[in-house]
């Protein structure tokens, strides 16, 4: 597996800031050979990456894996990253891979959305109430959208990403992120939409049969 890392990320204002200065200050001593220093980029970043994941495969074990072996893939090959500003999309990279792995090697798609706040990804959403049908419904529809278009909205979602690191993870231009996260925003709500009028329908069936008994 190739793990790229120029012209991963762009250099901006934003890496001026202490908590960016002092990430990229842990991965100088981590290629270094500092363990520590590697330790606390695993502390920083291992929630993420395993949200990620987790919406990437669908389940906590194999999310929890793939963490651990996202670090352990970042660790021995810290030293082919060539600019430390590029280790947060270098490391989503890695997991991005990982995923698609499980994906190939599965032939599944599954996803989960645990871990997210809905609305963050679904704008004004219509749907039922309770959170936990809306995510379960929202779980199902994401396996129904292209992989490419789901890949990118999960992304800049989960990962935070701006459209320019997509563009560069996922090996697409800049402005084709927008329509992607555009379509699979629309193709997600049908989805949704379709599965809870579903659900809706066999409510009715439901308490039909109650009824008639």
């Amino acid at each position: 597996m190739t793990f790229q890392s120029e012209g991963m990320c762009p250099m901006s204002s934003s890496w001026d800031d202490p908590i960016n200065t002092s990430h990229v200050r842990l991965v100088r001593l981590a290629q270094a050979g500092n363990n520590e220093a590697f330790a606390c980029l695993v502390q920083n970043y291992e929630r993420e990456i395993y949200g990620y994941l987790l919406s990437q495969v669908g389940n906590s074990e194999d999310a929890y894996d793939y963490a651990q072996q996202t670090f352990f893939k970042a660790w021995r090959k810290l030293s082919t990253l060539d600019n430390p500003f590029c280790f947060k999309p270098w490391l989503y990279t890695i997991a991005r891979n990982l995923a698609y792995d499980h994906w190939r090697s599965r032939r599944t798609c599954l996803q989960s959305w645990e871990n997210l706040e809905v609305d963050d990804a679904i704008e004004s959403l219509p749907g039922p109430e309770e959170h936990a049908v809306k995510a379960e419904l929202i779980k199902m529809a994401l396996t129904e959208l292209p992989p490419k278009l789901r890949d990118c909205l999960l992304l800049q979602v989960v990962g935070g990403f701006s459209r320019h690191e997509v563009a560069k993870l996922v090996g697409i231009s800049e402005a084709s992120v927008g329509t992607y996260v555009s379509s699979a925003r629309k193709q997600l709500r049908t989805a949704y939409q379709h599965l809870e009028n579903e659900r809706g329908g066999q409510a009715d069936e439901s308490s039909k049969a109650h009824t008639l008994c």
